[in-house]
């Protein structure tokens, strides 16, 4: 009788692991979860159900739950997975157990090196090493960031607005006055689930009155049936930024309409800003002049890249320009908003000094140097070891908002919050902040003066990367011409130490044999007393190979005609060398104007300026058969050829095709 019922006991905990399963494979890994636990109340000691419902806590949230779960599956059958002991230090890493962490992910590290060339093949193994290498860094920054947490007060927005299910993508106005925010909440516009089981996205609005928010509202005009995502709003509440999934990701925005809370039919942004990959996230500048977003376009410097695009007319924006590597990991960056002072850029990112998941940076703009200084870490417990996105800061700098999983103040899943200066008198914003040396008591009469500060020398750092952000040897040439140049530090980074005057405007040309070369301007500030300056830009070097295309940015004629300025040398001599060092090589010189003048008489000026520098090449011995000129005048523009200056100035250009190698 008793084996008979032992029997029929374990067949109840089999079809229940095989229920979840089946909603694991389908996508609802909740409900999946709680189903591994029902099979684990009738038999603790299921291997499957102990491990699955590990993972299902690891890829949902209460992630640091997953460690009860995946202790007991090693101890059942140590060879569960191979990646066993990396999933324990994952939970141990999410619990914010710093120390058993780092421990796991050694063993782990230890393991698939004694598996190397067996279980995994080489390149393999390099891959796992280096993203576990990745965690036992983001544990040793998580212990260091725990142990000075910043003065900060994080707490539930409104239990109006928050939910068990999941709310984030807060987006406010200058003034406060509402938010709108992304939620998957039951009362959508669809009853129906996605294959998660949960409601689809839509987009809410709440409005703040007596200093409270109030019960959100389905925005409209804008939601659909399917998932519909805000991204960020103007800081004057006219224009809204949303997320669809028409050609792999794009940004569309909605204008708000007379009536209140409802909004245009969104349309897409622009396309110099979507392409064929995936934008996910935008914000726009205080004076609507900047327009920053996310990428994972082909060309950045790994993962999801920040862009920035400059407005040329109303609701027009040019060509964008990646923000670099101060800026930019090798991992996913993400959720761009700049201070309304337009001195500080805030954003998410799971590279830099993180402590897991998506952290919450600042970056500030440096005048002196043009550039964006190295991304600085909000700090504990604005940042976890879980993601941390969706950073926006009020329009006086007091307080923030942000989309983070908190279970001690939380409502349920991801839920917005507010951080506010736990001291306003002591702290100046809700940025993390450096610890402050303590005001000094009223000096006695000094024996002797005090020495004044040192200048300090301004640290400028070229990181060289080839097309898949390897690190890249190359020559740089800095111009105009100093005494010393820069230095090889290790492979692809290269410094060079100023003590300057006053602020000095310079061009970096980065070459090496069998890339293309490419200069990038550098400003570098005067040297200054007792402060430390640094510079970083990241320069990506492509292949010679055909189709790659480069504007030549120093190539001048005078206005109106076709004869190149003297000053036009220097770049052509750089083209000159590539054609030497590659010689098989056949190019196209292209030549391009603005919308100026007739049509007709642009396509021959930009064909004769085309050919000034087909003719300058051939002059200095390169077979002219290797190289094609073409003049497309006004028919290729990349920016608007309408009144405004900086879109023609954008399209007034000399470009370098490689046809053949």
């Amino acid at each position: 009788m008793l084996t008979t019922l032992t029997t029929t006991v374990w067949a109840q905990d089999a079809d229940l692991v095989a229920i979840a399963d089946e909603q694991y494979n389908f996508g609802d890994k909740r409900d999946a979860g709680e189903t591994y636990r029902q099979a684990l109340g009738i038999n603790p000691d299921n291997v499957r159900a102990n491990y699955m419902a590990g993972i299902c806590y690891l890829e949902t949230i209460h992630k640091e739950k997953a460690l009860t779960y995946l202790l007991k599956a090693y101890e059942l059958a140590p060879e569960i997975s191979p990646d066993i002991l990396y999933l324990i230090a994952r939970a141990y890493h999410y619990g914010e157990q710093f120390d058993e962490a780092i421990g796991y992910y050694q063993r782990y590290l230890s393991d698939v090196e004694a598996k190397k060339g067996q279980q995994y093949s080489k390149s393999k193994a390099q891959e796992l090493t280096k993203q576990t290498e990745r965690n036992i860094y983001e544990c040793n920054v998580g212990k260091e960031l725990m142990a000075s947490p910043v003065p900060m007060d994080i707490t539930s927005i409104s239990e109006a607005v928050n939910t068990v299910e999941l709310e984030y993508a807060p987006a406010i106005t200058s003034d406060e006055s509402f938010m709108i925010f992304t939620s998957r909440r039951a009362g959508g516009m669809s009853p129906d689930k996605a294959n998660d089981n949960l409601f689809y996205e839509d987009i809410y609005i709440t409005h703040r009155q007596n200093g409270k928010w109030n019960a959100p509202k389905l925005l409209e005009g804008v939601n659909t049936e399917t998932h519909d995502a805000s991204i960020n709003i103007s800081p004057d509440g006219s224009m809204l930024m949303l997320y669809q999934d028409d050609n792999g990701g794009d940004i569309f925005v909605s204008y708000k309409e007379k009536k209140e809370d409802e909004w245009s039919k969104p349309r897409p942004i622009s396309d110099n800003v979507n392409s064929e990959f995936r934008e996910s996230a935008a914000s726009i500048s205080a004076d609507g002049k900047r327009l920053f977003f996310t990428s994972d376009r082909p060309g950045g410097y790994g993962g999801a890249d920040i862009y920035m695009s400059e407005a040329y007319g109303k609701n027009k924006w040019g060509q964008p320009v990646n923000l670099g590597p101060a800026i930019n990991s090798e991992y996913d960056d993400d959720s761009p908003v700049l201070s309304y002072d337009g001195t500080t850029l805030y954003f998410s990112s799971k590279g830099h000094r993180g402590m897991g998941g998506f952290d919450v940076f600042k970056s500030e703009w440096n005048d002196s140097s043009g550039t964006w200084m190295n991304a600085e870490n909000l700090g504990y417990p604005i940042n976890t070891p879980d993601d941390d996105d969706h950073y926006t800061v009020s329009a006086d700098g007091m307080r923030a908002y942000y989309a983070s999983v908190k279970d001690n103040i939380g409502v349920g899943d991801m839920d917005i919050f507010m951080i506010t200066a736990k001291d306003p008198e002591e702290v100046d914003s809700v940025e993390a902040k450096k610890p402050q040396v303590a005001e000094k008591a009223p000096e006695k009469p000094a024996v002797a003066p005090q020495p004044q500060p040192e200048l300090q020398p301004v640290v400028c750092q070229i990181v060289v990367t080839d097309a898949t952000g390897a690190p890249l040897d190359a020559q740089i040439i800095l111009q105009p011409a100093t005494e010393t140049g820069f230095e090889s530090i290790k492979t692809g980074t290269f410094r060079k130490d100023f003590m300057l005057k006053e602020s000095k405007a310079m061009q970096v040309t980065v070459r090496k044999e069998g890339y293309m070369f490419q200069t990038i301007d550098l400003t570098v500030p005067a040297a200054q007393a007792g402060k430390a300056q640094q510079i970083t830009k990241g320069v990506r070097l492509q292949p010679v190979t055909a189709g790659v295309r480069r504007i030549l940015r120093n190539i001048y004629f005078e206005f109106d005609k076709v004869h190149l300025r003297p000053e036009s040398h220097d770049e052509l001599a750089k083209l000159e060398q590539i054609m030497r060092e590659n010689p098989t090589i056949t190019v196209e010189i292209a030549g391009h104007t603005d919308k100026i003048g007739t049509w007709d008489y642009n396509k021959e000026l930009s064909l004769r300026r085309a050919q000034s520098v087909r003719a300058w090449l051939i002059g200095r011995g390169i077979d002219g058969s290797r190289i094609k000129a073409v003049g497309y005048g006004e028919t290729r523009p990349l920016a608007s050829n309408d009144d405004e200056e900086e879109g023609r100035e954008l399209n007034r250009r000399t470009e370098f095709v490689v046809l053949t190698r």
